[in-house]
């Protein structure tokens, strides 16, 4: 294990998300992660198995930690005007999150699969500061790592990890410039990429996880921490006192309705 503190690597500002610098150099940088890993793959097929079975043993405690989000979110949506389809989407959804999570994070047989991070969010991306700017960037923490499509990782971080801006207006430029440097890339490795157009698909086929991550905003957004284990226990008073914060009820519910009308969250 490396310390990257003294090398001057530091966390982003949590809070405020990564703006298009930030989120720029990290999707390059994942973009040569992925081209790398899918190489690797061709060779030593068998790390799909060995992977696989390390996100299983940590997803084991996961479902009733997401089905708390889930009910903890319908209940809130229920006290906003105009949301209450919503709530009752995020209620049936529950109902087969468990599955849809598994089948999401599975390889794609004969798709493009890479490696994936698995934990791709801002508390896990490092970045060293020239004159306040971003000019190196490491992610840590690959204990979820496992094959996939690679747009799972772009999804997280998506979803709670860049700035309401880049949120709202750049996803499709950050798409575009992770797909130029993963082609160069795999051309480099003696491979060939899928087209933009793929991966714009993939993005649109596997979008409902983005949905679990963007419930995951309160805990991303808060001021102090939540007690987590609390909502795995059906416990929701803190984490509905945060979903009304103003800045983190605005962009959850603009995702919400984004998921909504992209079927994202079916109804």
């Amino acid at each position: 294990m490396e310390d990257l503190r003294p090398a001057g690597f530091r966390l982003a500002e949590r809070k405020r998300g990564l703006g298009l610098r930030h989120s720029l150099l990290a999707l390059r940088c994942l973009a040569r992660f992925h081209a790398a890993s899918h190489a690797l793959l061709r060779q030593q097929p068998e790390l799909e198995r060995v992977l696989d079975n390390m996100l299983n043993v940590a997803d084991q405690g996961h479902q009733d930690f997401v089905k708390g989000e889930l009910e903890a979110t319908a209940l809130a949506c229920r006290s906003w005007p105009g949301f209450q389809e919503i709530a009752e989407r995020l209620d049936k959804f529950k109902t087969i999150s468990g599955d849809v999570f598994d089948k999401i994070n599975a390889p794609e047989p004969g798709g493009f699969n890479v490696i994936s991070h698995g934990d791709f969010w801002t508390n896990n991306l490092m970045f060293r500061y020239e004159d306040g700017n971003p000019e190196e960037f490491r992610a840590v923490d690959l204990q979820l790592a496992h094959v996939c499509s690679p747009v799972i990782d772009i999804l997280h971080l998506f979803s709670n990890s860049v700035s309401d801006d880049v949120h709202a207006h750049h996803q499709d430029l950050l798409l575009r410039e992770y797909h130029v440097e993963l082609r160069r890339t795999l051309e480099i490795l003696g491979h060939k990429a899928p087209s933009l157009e793929s991966l714009q698909a993939a993005m649109e086929a596997h979008g409902s996880y983005a949905l679990y991550f963007a419930l995951e905003l309160p805990i991303v957004k808060a001021d102090e921490g939540l007690d987590l284990d609390a909502v795995s226990r059906g416990i929701y008073t803190d984490l509905l006192r945060v979903l009304e914060t103003p800045d983190i009820k605005k962009r959850l519910q603009r995702s919400l309705l984004e998921y909504a009308r992209k079927g994202w969250l079916p109804a």
